[in-house]
């Protein structure tokens, strides 16, 4: 199961990037009319959704890479157990709060699509697919979460059952 959570991580995190790619794109097309005094109607709506959506794309991905900023600084200089503990804690803490997250989302999603929720532009553009493409992505970072808790559980077990054995020594 994680090979492939971790196969569905990456095609997310590529995903983010050409969303990335069509952001850059709708801008400077944008850009580009307005110097000749053009309006590309839709086109910084269409690249905030992008934004959002490339965002959540690479949560998970993130996650697994272990990328999120950490206060790594102040976590080092405390004693090892300490730091297992609060590292434990961390993510127990992460679980709860996407969880509470998700449930936000997916709500949030279900009542755009049922009331037709839209951001005006010359064509309105449609909020629920953005909130859907939220809601599921964030399922997949809460998985990754899990997984990293469990890792970081069992490791710090085996770390703990090294002690004694150095201690022999």
């Amino acid at each position: 199961m994680i090979k492939i959570i971790s196969k569905i991580n990456r095609l997310q995190s590529e995903a983010c990037g050409w969303l990335n790619v069509s952001i850059i794109l709708l801008l400077l097309t944008d850009l580009t009319a307005r110097l000749f005094g053009l309006h590309v109607g839709g086109s910084v709506e269409l690249a905030t959704f992008f934004m959002v959506a490339s965002i959540y794309l690479g949560l998970s991905h993130c996650e697994e890479e272990h990328g999120h900023v950490r206060m790594e600084a102040i976590v080092e200089r405390l004693s090892f157990p300490v730091q297992k503990g609060l590292n434990i804690f961390t993510y127990l803490l992460s679980v709860i709060t996407i969880g509470i997250t998700f449930y936000a989302v997916a709500i949030n999603a279900i009542e755009a699509y049922e009331e037709n929720e839209a951001i005006a532009s010359i064509t309105p553009l449609m909020t629920y697919p953005v909130k859907f493409l939220m809601a599921f992505t964030l399922i997949f970072f809460l998985l990754q979460l899990c997984i990293n808790l469990g890792l970081e559980v069992k490791k710090t077990r085996e770390d703990f059952e090294q002690i004694p054995k150095l201690e022999e020594k």
